[in-house]
C-alpha cells in the first residue's frame, strides 16, 4: 500500500477524478501517450511544476494531457510535499487544485537529476526534507481531496440503474393492474385499484411476514403507488444520488440506499401490519440525510457559494420529500427511520473507505452488519410477540385467492351479443355474401376484445367463466357463417341456449 493512500483514510473517497475538458499542458512540454500502468515519478512531477512557474501547476491538466491516471500522480505529490519540494496554491474550479514549486525544490532540482522523497538520497538539505513515518493527513490535503470529491465526482452507474429499475417496475406493475381491469387513470391516480396489483409486484404487508414471505422487505421498496409517489422520488434521487455516490463510492452508496430502504420498510410493517407497504422513500430519505451528514462533516473544506448551491438544493429536495410524506397514506415512521439509518450508515461507511485502518473497517463492517441484524432481529420480535399483530397470528396463513371479479366488471355486456345475433340470423337466413362479410367481421371484433378480457382478470373468477362462453358464442357463429347452407334445428338451437346463458350468468352472481 502506498503513503498516500495511507494518509487518504480519513476521507470517504473511492474514485479517479474526473478529467477535464479546459486542458493546456501545464508544463509547457510536449504530450506524449502513457503506456498501461504507468506511474509518475517524483522527479517527473517536480519538473513539470517547474515548468508551470510562475504559474501554477494543475495535476488534473497534465494526467489528462499526458494521458496518466489522475490518482497515479497523488503518492508522488504527497512525498513531495511532506519533503517541502512544492506546495499547495490556489484552487480554482474547474481545474482542481494548483501547485507551486518551493526554493528548495528548485534548488534539489537543480542539483540532482533522479529525485527520491528519502532524506538519504536527496541533496537537499535533509531537515528540510524527512518524512516523519507517522505522517498523517494535512488540513491541505484534506481540503484537496474533499473538493475533489464533491466537485469532480466520477460518473454515476448505480443512480441511472436505480432510476430506470423504478420506472420499470412500475410499468410491470401497469401491466399487472391492466390484467386485472385496473384502467389507467385509476392506476396512476392509484384509485380504486385494491391491494391486490401491489401485493403481486413485491409491496409488503403483516400477513406476508407471516407467510415468510420476508423478501417483500426487498422488494416494496421498488413499488410505487401512484405516478405522483413514484416522480417524487425520482426527483429527489436524479438531484442527490449522483453526487451521494460520488462522495460514498459505488457499493457504499448501493448498501446506503439499500439499508435505508429495508429500515424504512421494517418500521413501516412492524407499526402498520395490516397496511400495504411500498415506496422508496425511506432510502430516499437515508441518501439525503448521508449527503447532509457529509456537508457538515467537511464543510471547513468547500467554498462558501458552494455550500450556499447546495444548501438550497437540499432545502429545495427535503421540502419536496416532506411534502410527499406528509400525504395521506404516507407512513412519515418510516421516513423517519430511513433518515436516521441513513445518517448511522454515513457514519459507518465513512470508517470502511479504502486506506483505512483494519481496526477502523472492522468497526464499520462489523457496526453495519448489526444495525442489519438488529434491525431484522426487532421486527421478527415484533411479528411474532407484539400486541398489534396478535388478531393477525391467529389469521390463516394461506393466501386468499384472487377476487371474484364480477361479469360486470368486464364492460363487455349481453346486449353486444344480442346485437350480433339479430346481424347474424339476418346473414345466415338472406345468405349474401357482403353481409355475411360484415357479419363475420363483427364477430371477430368482439372475440378479439373478449379473448383480451380475459387476460386481465383472474382465470377462477366469474367474469372468466362469463368471458369463455361469449368466446364460445362467436366460435359457433363463426361456424355457421362460413357454410354455405343455412344451419340445422340444433345448430339454431344451440346458439340460442349459448346465447341465453351468457344472459343468466351477467345477472346472476355465480353461473347457475
Amino acid at each position: 500500500m502506498g503513503r498516500f493512500e495511507q494518509v487518504s483514510s480519513d476521507l470517504c473517497i473511492d474514485k479517479p477524478a474526473r478529467q477535464r475538458n479546459n486542458n493546456p499542458m501545464s508544463s509547457g512540454q510536449t504530450s506524449r501517450p502513457a503506456t498501461p500502468g504507468e506511474v509518475a515519478t517524483p522527479t517527473e512531477v517536480l519538473r513539470w511544476c517547474s515548468a508551470a512557474a510562475p504559474g501554477l501547476w494543475f495535476p488534473s491538466a497534465e494526467s489528462q494531457g499526458r494521458g496518466l491516471p489522475r490518482e497515479s500522480l497523488n503518492e508522488p505529490i504527497w512525498k513531495l510535499r511532506q519533503a517541502g519540494l512544492i506546495q499547495v496554491a490556489d484552487w480554482v474550479r474547474g481545474r482542481g487544485q494548483g501547485y507551486v514549486v518551493t526554493a528548495d525544490g528548485m534548488r534539489t532540482l537543480s542539483e540532482s537529476t533522479s529525485i527520491s522523497t528519502q532524506p538519504s538520497e536527496l541533496k537537499a538539505d535533509p531537515s528540510l526534507v524527512v518524512i516523519p513515518p507517522d505522517a498523517v493527513i494535512t488540513p491541505y490535503d484534506r481540503g484537496e481531496l474533499t473538493r475533489e470529491a464533491f466537485l469532480a465526482p466520477r460518473p454515476a452507474i448505480v443512480v441511472p440503474i436505480l432510476l430506470g429499475g423504478l420506472v420499470i417496475w412500475y410499468v410491470i406493475s401497469f401491466v399487472v393492474a391492466w390484467r386485472m381491469s385496473v384502467s389507467l387513470g385509476s392506476y396512476i391516480q392509484a384509485t380504486d385499484v385494491g391491494p391486490t396489483p401491489y401485493t403481486s409486484v413485491g409491496a409488503a404487508s403483516g400477513p406476508d411476514l407471516l407467510r415468510g414471505e420476508w423478501w417483500r422487505l426487498g422488494t416494496c421498496g421498488f413499488v410505487h403507488i401512484g405516478l405522483l409517489h413514484l416522480l417524487g422520488n425520482l426527483f429527489a434521487l436524479t438531484l442527490l444520488g449522483p453526487v451521494a455516490e460520488g462522495l460514498w463510492g459505488r457499493w457504499r452508496f448501493l448498501g446506503l440506499f439499500i439499508f435505508a430502504g429495508l429500515a424504512a420498510a421494517a418500521a413501516a410493517v412492524a407499526l402498520h401490519p395490516t397496511v400495504l407497504v411500498a415506496g422508496a422513500n425511506g432510502s430516499v430519505w437515508g441518501v439525503q440525510i448521508a449527503v447532509v451528514a457529509w456537508l457538515i462533516r467537511y464543510r471547513e473544506h468547500l467554498p462558501a457559494s458552494t455550500l450556499s448551491e447546495w444548501a438550497r438544493r437540499l432545502v429545495l429536495v427535503l421540502g419536496v420529500s416532506t411534502v410527499i410524506g406528509l400525504t395521506p397514506g404516507v407512513c412519515w415512521e418510516s421516513l423517519v427511520a430511513g433518515g436516521i439509518a441513513g445518517l448511522v450508515c454515513a457514519v459507518l461507511l465513512d470508517l470502511t473507505r479504502p486506506g483505512s485502518s483494519f481496526r477502523r473497517k472492522l468497526v464499520g463492517f462489523g457496526g453495519l452488519m448489526f444495525f442489519v441484524v438488529g434491525t431484522l432481529g426487532g421486527l421478527v420480535l415484533t411479528v411474532h410477540y407484539g400486541s398489534d399483530w396478535e388478531p393477525l397470528r391467529k389469521l390463516p396463513l394461506t393466501r386468499p385467492p384472487d377476487p371474484d371479479v364480477s361479469p360486470q366488471g368486464t364492460g363487455i355486456s349481453p346486449g353486444r351479443v344480442n346485437a350480433l345475433h339479430k346481424q347474424a340470423t339476418i346473414a345466415i337466413i338472406s345468405r349474401g355474401p357482403s353481409t355475411r362479410a360484415a357479419t363475420s367481421e363483427r364477430n371477430a371484433t368482439l372475440a378479439a376484445e373478449v379473448t383480451q378480457a380475459i387476460a386481465r382478470v383472474p382465470s377462477t373468477s366469474s367474469a372468466s367463466r362469463y368471458l369463455t362462453e361469449i368466446l364460445r358464442y362467436t366460435q359457433l357463429l363463426q361456424t355457421l357463417l362460413t357454410r354455405d347452407r343455412l344451419p340445422t334445428s340444433e345448430e339454431s338451437q344451440t346458439l340460442t341456449d349459448q346465447r341465453t346463458l351468457i344472459e343468466r350468468m351477467w345477472n346472476a352472481d355465480t353461473p347457475p
